[in-house]
């Protein structure tokens, strides 16, 4: 046991997660849930982060996270996890409450899983990071039935993806259900442009949990600038948004950044 913890605590290493990984597949074979249970003790985090994982390793984790109810931080990023480890790791999922699957290939079937985890009803979710994973509009249907029916999570990074304006809006309407815990929302470089301007401002009108939003490296205009400046200024508990690297002139960029005169608190990157 006190193997396991001098690994548990030298996972900064790739090295030291593989022996980690090595031992949980051990513990998962041995069919010994008393073993398992002893060894693993109280243990709150998993992070396998840069290691690439098969879905034999995802199929082991989903066990080890049954048997460890304790684990609150589950990072996978950069794990080359694909919808079939996905799968795999399903039964699992929805107990973290930290969750961190950026910069896989999940693509629109892995985030289905996903969104079949945010449902469930026991969902621990809180924080769920899903920037880079080739993700396309035609998912954005399911993640947001999944966002209207979830009622933990309060963090969500979906950076980096593909979605689009058609997809974000189908996201953007989930974030009008009153229910929507949302404080965290993240969409840079999103695809994102002046077309879904309006109904960004229309579904943050409607929800007052957001304080924080991040629309960087997206496409929008000084077409934009009217609406943008009306959502911050009107959205009180709102206090950082992100417009880096769109495509603002200077003059749209100080229009934006003048409303500091009424939001003295408000932390804005352009």
């Amino acid at each position: 046991m006190e193997v396991v913890k001098r690994q548990i605590a030298n996972t900064g290493s790739k090295a030291g997660k593989r022996s980690l990984l090595n031992t949980l597949h051990y513990l998962s074979e041995s069919q010994n849930t008393a073993l398992a249970q002893a060894t693993l003790g109280s243990m709150e985090t998993l992070s396998f982060r840069g290691v690439r994982l098969t879905p034999i390793d995802c199929e082991v984790l989903s066990h080890i996270i049954g048997l460890c109810d304790t684990i609150k931080h589950m990072d996978l990023r950069s794990c080359n996890i694909q919808c079939e480890g996905l799968q795999r790791l399903h039964r699992g999922l929805h107990l973290c409450q930290d969750l961190g699957l950026g910069n896989n290939k999940l693509g629109d079937s892995g985030v289905k899983v996903v969104s079949a985890a945010l449902m469930k009803t026991d969902c621990k979710i809180q924080r769920l990071r899903l920037y880079n994973n080739g993700l396309k509009p035609s998912c954005a249907e399911s993640l947001a039935l999944a966002l209207n029916a979830n009622r933990s999570m309060t963090e969500l990074d979906l950076g980096f993806n593909e979605l689009g304006d058609s997809g974000l809006k189908l996201v953007f309407a989930a974030l009008r259900n009153p229910d929507c815990k949302l404080q965290k929302l993240r969409m840079d470089g999103a695809g994102l442009t002046d077309s879904c301007t309006e109904d960004l401002a229309s579904a943050l009108s409607a929800n007052c949990a957001l304080t924080e939003l991040k629309l960087g490296s997206n496409s929008f205009t000084d077409q934009s600038v009217p609406t943008l400046y009306r959502l911050i200024l009107t959205h009180r508990n709102l206090d950082t948004i992100g417009l880096r690297w769109n495509m603002f002139t200077s003059d749209g960029e100080n229009q934006l950044m003048s409303v500091r005169e009424y939001r003295h608190r408000l932390s804005i990157t352009i």
